[in-house]
């Protein structure tokens, strides 16, 4: 359809009359002559040529070597140059001499039938997935070539690059262009790029994944601010695996906070958790995106961190899954294992020595019973609230002479389901029979601290075996006997850390109290002081004797020597100088003797007056019995007198 507007404004009637067998120009081809009123319009036919396109490509495929969707940086690097050839041929019998060009306009769209294109064909637009360009073919065979560009990281290297050019003549054309394009033209074409792939065969690449996972540790321990870790292990034994993930199930209490690669035989990274929509149980992992290679081993790491407040089933779940985009994939790439869960508690028990009572002295004036009282504490220093028991352990008779009764036991909580129990000897160790408080919680909560109080009733037998004695030394009865509280709890479920010593942190659940007896008589006073007394008396009789013995009592006093040193001089005159009787000597009284000189025997040098002539002043000799003195005494005045 010709509208006449689009030739001339003035035309009327337009296709009143129509012709179009002759040969206007000579061409070749028949022009039509159209009439309107007044007027005759020439339509000058043209040569009618039909276009066929083809698109190319080099290289042959898209080489994986630039592809890295582990590094965060984004790139942009070519892929591919592609070339579009278009091919015309005359459809009408024209001469020669007309001029065959046609001016058309085509449309390259990368990735057509995707929503979102990988490739783009401009170096700084990524959304520029279109080019639309318009170009004469002037000669038979024209081609044009663009290049194809992608970024460093694309997800799916499996699915080939589709191309689709579609292409038609300008409606405006310039004065050069003396053709038009054959409407039965195929004016569309599409070409597939390939990309890289190592596969044993060309249709398809195999995959052979091999999966396996280890947990590091016997068990989860639940300890807040802990991590978990495993270990994961990656074989491809088969052709080179495109899009490969790893992905992880695992309970919520779980969080994935890393998962790295610690050994490879080639450059292998990974990227997690960008896959999961905030999924709390599970996260994928890319491995090595987009291929990984053919005979690929690596192993990973993964570390999670444990959450104390979820609420933890007697075990642990773990499933792994290993995938790719590969059209088979013969794996063993699901590995589902078990790990027993523990919680980490610190519990503890002590005795509590201020409050304790467990010095016990007796003596012949305090017999008792006197009480015994032992305190225990018990506290949860960790995180969780678990189920505990309590055993103590007491003599009931420890000895021959000390026994125990009245037991009883108190909490600080309100806590009924305490019960004692009667050992036999053989449980008792080095007791002759005892008893045992069985206590259990519930629960016993975190920061909590229960004090137990333990009393019972000491009784000494046997007192008087041991009491009115004579002894001159204290006697001591000593003895020492142990009672302790152990703690229990369900060690499959739970773990105990830090309280007890570093070498065995078990020993905090237990605790072992001395207690002392003790029996002391004092020595017999009475009998000490008698025994004292009688002894000195008889130490002073033994001390006479043996100086009269000795003859210490027979000394002869100095009137008696005086006296008998005049007997044997004969007379008084002839006392030598320096003897008792003369100068010098001792004087026995005032006065002067018949020779003329002083009477040596009344007085001494100093004038003393030695005369016994004093009554009631006997002269007595240290060491002389009294009545040999006087006598002796006597008789020397006598002679002196004389």
């Amino acid at each position: 359809r010709i509208p006449a507007q689009t030739l001339s404004e003035k035309l009327q009637q337009f296709g009143l009359a129509i012709d179009g067998v002759m040969d206007m120009n000579g061409d070749r081809l028949n022009d039509i002559t159209v009439g309107a009123r007044g007027m005759v319009v020439l339509l000058m036919a043209r040569p009618v040529l039909s276009v066929s396109a083809k698109l190319s490509f080099s290289p042959s495929e898209i080489s994986l070597n630039n592809f890295d969707c582990i590094l965060r940086t984004e790139t942009t690097f070519p892929i591919i140059t592609l070339t579009t050839c278009f091919t015309m041929a005359e459809s009408t019998n024209s001469t020669g001499d007309a001029n065959l060009s046609l001016n058309i306009s085509f449309r390259l769209t990368a990735d057509a039938v995707r929503q979102d294109s990988r490739a783009f064909f401009e170096q700084t637009i990524k959304t520029s997935r279109s080019l639309l360009q318009s170009v004469l073919l002037s000669s038979q065979h024209s081609c044009f070539n663009n290049t194809v560009y992608m970024l460093n990281c694309v997800k799916d290297t499996l699915s080939p690059l589709l191309i689709r050019m579609n292409f038609s003549q300008v409606e405006q054309q310039p004065g050069s262009s003396s053709a038009v394009l054959n409407m039965d033209s195929r004016t569309m074409a599409y070409v597939e790029v390939p990309f890289q792939r190592n596969c044993r065969e060309n249709v398809s690449c195999e995959a052979d994944l091999e999966l396996d996972f280890k947990f590091m540790n016997s068990s989860l321990l639940v300890v807040d601010q802990a991590y978990f870790i495993i270990t994961v292990s990656l074989l491809n034994k088969g052709d080179d695996s495109f899009n490969t993930s790893i992905v992880l199930h695992y309970p919520p209490g779980l969080s994935l906070s890393k998962f790295e690669t610690i050994k490879a035989n080639r450059r292998t990274l990974t990227s997690c958790g960008d896959r999961d929509d905030g999924a709390l149980n599970k996260t994928t992992c890319s491995i090595s995106q987009p291929v990984y290679r053919s005979k690929t081993n690596a192993t990973f790491q993964g570390i999670f961190r444990i959450s104390r407040f979820y609420n933890w089933n007697d075990t642990l779940e773990m499933t792994l899954v290993a995938s790719s985009d590969n059209n088979r994939n013969f794996s063993h790439g699901s590995v589902r294992k078990i790990l027993p869960v523990q919680y980490a508690v610190d519990l503890s028990v002590s005795f509590v020595p201020e409050l304790s009572k467990v010095y016990l002295p007796f003596t012949h004036e305090d017999r008792g019973p006197k009480p015994v009282i032992i305190i225990y504490s018990v506290k949860n220093l960790g995180l969780k609230g678990l189920p505990v028991s309590l055993s103590f352990l007491m003599p009931s008779q420890i000895s021959q002479n000390f026994t125990l009764n009245k037991h009883t036991i108190s909490v600080s909580q309100n806590m009924n389901n305490c019960s004692i129990i009667m050992e036999p000897s053989s449980i008792c160790s080095m007791w002759i029979s005892c008893v045992r408080f069985q206590c259990a919680f519930s629960s016993l909560e975190p920061e909590s601290d229960v004090q137990f109080e333990l009393r019972a009733d000491l009784t000494f037998h046997n007192l008087q075996n041991y009491t009115g004695r004579w002894s001159f030394h204290e006697f001591r009865l000593e003895d020492v006997f142990s009672p302790y509280a152990k703690l229990g709890f369900d060690q499959n479920r739970y773990t105990q850390i830090s309280s007890g010593p570093a070498d065995d942190p078990s020993k905090g659940h237990k605790a072992e109290v001395s207690v002392r007896i003790e029996m002391v008589v004092p020595p017999d006073m009475i009998m000490i002081w008698s025994c004292g007394g009688g002894g000195g008396f008889l130490l002073l009789i033994i001390i006479t004797v043996l100086l009269l013995k000795c003859g210490f009592f027979k000394r002869k006093g100095p009137y008696s020597m005086c006296y008998e040193k005049e007997q044997e001089g004969g007379k008084e005159g002839q006392l030598g100088e320096g003897d008792m009787c003369g100068e010098g000597g001792v004087e026995t009284g005032p006065g002067v003797g018949h020779d003329g000189k002083e009477d040596v025997c009344s007085t001494n040098s100093h004038g003393t007056d030695l005369s016994p002539a004093r009554e009631g002043q006997p002269l007595i000799a240290s060491g002389e019995t009294e009545k040999e003195e006087i006598k002796n005494n006597n008789a020397a005045k006598e002679k002196c007198q004389e």
